[in-house]
């Protein structure tokens, strides 16, 4: 039985899925088995991974279901106890599931593991060269509304059994699935991350995150109220994480409203996060940026990246 079982969703990605498969293959951690999960691609793509001659591969295929579709079946068919994800546009360095591996090392008591991810193009293939820290994080929520602590489904590694307990990705879904599994996994799970780098995100042209913009409370967010309102056991300090969370997620979403002219839908999720205490500065940037004219707000985000 293989140590990891790494799953890849694909859906038209013809284009980038041979460059993720040859970073899985670059791995100096070899105890892994791959699954692929063609969620009804159109591009080819199912045939190019069926020829690609990777060892031990396993190519499943289904009807377009979704994302969290795709990965759930992975999960459901994975042979290893731990299963890490890979995006089929985005790639991995070479030490990225060695570090994953001895994360667990050091907190084997940990449900969640996560690598820290770049958004450059480049790789840097050093491996177990690179010096890296690990923790186990004391409040994983409260870490990710103050943005000190992230999980990138890429870089991220999670313990099969937890998976299903705490009922995989949320189904019909196309943003928010993946925090709203790490927000269930570590109310109840203790969550370890390290500082290597083990993934690179490739924000391309027709993936969902650079396509969809969201209008309503996503699935995060929506999980997020039913337990502050169901859930009166809830701690306070979990009470007050989650709070914030909701509110780092809601002016994330008020920013991606404004950049697309949609003021109506940030003015809807800068009144969900009025009362933040983490963000209150951001939160009157929006503001004042939500009164000038969305042409305006573009070209002063585009000056902000450009200077980060």
């Amino acid at each position: 039985m293989p140590a990891i079982s790494v799953v890849i969703p694909l859906y038209n990605k013809r284009a980038y899925i041979g460059e993720a498969l040859d970073s899985v293959e670059r791995q100096i951690f070899k105890d892994y088995e791959v699954i692929v999960v063609d969620d009804g691609s159109t591009d080819g793509g199912a045939e190019l991974v069926a020829k690609s001659g990777i060892a031990g591969l396993r190519l499943l295929s289904q009807p377009n279901r979704g994302v969290s579709a795709a990965r759930n079946r992975g999960i459901s068919e994975a042979a290893a106890d731990w299963v890490a994800f890979l995006d089929a546009d985005d790639i991995w360095n070479e030490g990225h599931l060695l570090h994953l591996w001895n994360l667990h090392s050091a907190y084997p008591e940990a449900a969640l593991l996560a690598n820290d991810y770049s958004n450059s193009i480049a790789i840097s293939d050093d491996g177990a060269q690179q010096s890296a820290s690990y923790r186990l994080t004391k409040n994983f929520i409260d870490e990710a509304a103050r943005s000190t602590a992230w999980a990138f489904t890429s870089a991220t590694m999670i313990r099969r059994d937890v998976a299903v307990a705490t009922g995989g990705f949320a189904l019909d879904e196309s943003r928010g699935e993946d925090i709203d599994l790490w927000v269930r996994i570590a109310l109840s799970y203790p969550i370890a991350l390290s500082s290597y780098i083990g993934a690179i995100y490739r924000k391309i042209a027709n993936s969902l995150t650079a396509t969809v913009s969201v209008v309503e409370p996503d699935v995060a967010m929506r999980g997020i109220s039913r337990r502050l309102a169901d859930e009166p056991h809830l701690s306070l300090d979990s009470r007050r994480a989650l709070e914030e969370l909701f509110n780092r997620l809601s002016l994330s979403h008020a920013a991606d409203c404004l950049l697309q002219g949609n003021k109506d839908a940030a003015a809807r999720f800068l009144d969900g996060a009025r009362r933040t205490r983490y963000w209150p500065l951001r939160w009157w940037i929006l503001r004042v940026l939500w009164l000038f004219p969305s042409s305006l707000v573009r070209v002063l985000f585009r000056v902000r990246k450009m200077s980060e």
